[in-house]
């Protein structure tokens, strides 16, 4: 006797993950302005250094994005904490893209923007940014003494 033997096909496999871009591995940098005389600052920026940020950035297609924060955001700048007897003022740090030829805008903190220079070969890239010093409030009101500052700086390729 013969005996028909049906197969019932059913999907019963499953395939699944994520795809990810890996964010870039961004190593410390620091800026060292050095002794500065009070008096010498400009208040809406001056005491131009420019600095590199060293990152590994495993995932290079596409375009780099970079956003920066700071805990002492106030509008486009940093304020440093300690520096002023006035609450609300003190030494301000400015931060600013690069572009081929030198300085170009200036960085908003909290969004994304493109660096204008980018060198290196993937995996290894550094950015190229600058700083400038300013102050809030009144010049007067500016403590003497060390100062220091922090942000957080989150890069990756869209």
């Amino acid at each position: 006797m013969l005996m028909s033997q049906h197969a019932h096909a059913a999907d019963n496999l499953t395939f699944k993950g994520k795809l990810i871009i890996p964010a870039c591995t961004v190593q410390n940098a620091e800026v060292d302005w050095g002794d500065i005389e009070i008096q010498n600052l400009v208040q809406n920026g001056g005491n131009q250094k420019d600095f590199t940020v060293d990152m590994n950035c495993p995932y290079s297609l596409g375009t780099m994005k970079v956003t920066i924060t700071s805990n002492g955001q106030t509008g486009n700048s940093i304020l440093v904490p300690n520096t002023s007897t006035a609450s609300g003022d003190g030494l301000l740090i400015y931060l600013y893209n690069s572009n081929n030829s030198g300085i170009g805008n200036a960085v908003t903190l909290g969004s994304q923007f493109t660096p204008g220079k980018i060198t290196g070969t993937a995996p290894a890239r550094k950015i190229t940014l600058y700083a400038k010093l300013g102050y809030k409030g009144n010049m007067q009101s500016l403590q003497a003494g060390t100062f220091s500052a922090t942000a957080t700086l989150v890069a990756s390729y869209s």
